[in-house]
């Protein structure tokens, strides 16, 4: 498995951040109404000031929204030629077994398609739609993150596979016996030496039991969090309010990654991956970019 090593992207800064807030359509409209509609009433120098000042809030929370930033980041750094050649989606699949390359695939195809039915219903929008960036970013981070997980419940897997409980468990029963017998003797060395030995089987069964525990829980999250990014993707085609679908993303984000931090195995495995934060760009826009990584 390739160590990844995403290169830090450009930012695009606050300037263009307050740019696009502002040119967003839909502020730009409610924004002329509420100025000619200020002007045509009785009392525009009251009014004007309070319009200023609701537009200065709304570009303020936009601008502090990490998601809105990313997804300008992500436009200003589209099309840059990368210096460092770094693996493909298609090789971080690759690694998977064949049931979980399968899964991946068939979920990033159905995202897929929920992009594209969502571009088509905005049409003219659809072109530098800020808030259509949001959602494809939100999307490519729930996609990475579910990618992260079946790694890891591929890894469990494994790891489980070479385990022989049964065998571990007849091990600690034995040795339980010899320690009995040594005790009855009164030779410490014997002991001594069949003490530590029931430690480590204890320890070994220990460890076998705690991974089966964390096989049925990720197992039980992939599921949970599939079904969410189906109905997460599904919502992005006509949902209106981007903020309302933004909250909700990073809610399951944030539920990714408390999944992550129980998985007591997940720090090893997790460390070929960028976080959460760093997630390529899965749903890409160009299909000769084939998913590249990058921050």
């Amino acid at each position: 498995m390739p160590s990844v090593q995403p290169s830090r992207p450009h930012r695009a800064g606050l300037a263009a951040y307050l740019k696009q807030a502002f040119v967003y359509h839909w502020n730009i409209g409610l924004l002329s109404v509420a100025v000619v509609g200020s002007l045509l009433s009785p009392w525009p120098d009251a009014i004007l000031p309070l319009v200023g000042a609701l537009e200065a809030l709304y570009l303020g929370g936009m601008v502090s929204m990490p998601r809105f930033r990313e997804a300008i980041d992500a436009q200003a750094n589209a099309g840059e030629p990368s210096d460092v050649a770094s693996p493909t989606i298609t090789d971080l699949v690759a690694g998977l077994g064949i049931e979980s390359q399968t899964r991946f695939t068939a979920l990033r195809r159905r995202c897929a398609q929920m992009q594209a039915l969502a571009n088509d219903l905005r049409g003219a929008d659809a072109v530098g739609d800020v808030a259509g960036t949001m959602r494809t970013s939100g999307l490519n981070q729930l996609l990475w993150g579910f990618l992260r997980l079946l790694h890891h419940q591929d890894a469990l897997g494994k790891l489980l596979a070479s385990m022989d409980g049964a065998d571990i468990a007849q091990k600690s029963e034995r040795i339980a016996a010899g320690l009995a017998r040594a005790q009855a003797s009164k030779d410490e060395r014997l002991v001594n030496s069949f003490q530590e030995r029931a430690a480590t089987a204890a320890a070994r069964l220990e460890h076998y039991e705690r991974t089966k525990k964390d096989v049925a829980f990720v197992g039980a999250e992939l599921d949970r969090i599939e079904d969410k990014i189906h109905a997460l993707s599904e919502m992005a085609v006509n949902q209106s309010d981007a903020n309302a679908l933004s909250a909700q993303i990073d809610a399951t984000a944030a539920s990714m990654l408390a999944t992550e931090s129980r998985l007591s195995e997940f720090q090893a495995s997790s460390a070929i991956f960028p976080d959460l934060n760093g997630a390529p760009a899965i749903l890409s826009d160009d299909p000769r970019d084939g998913g590249r990584l990058r921050a």
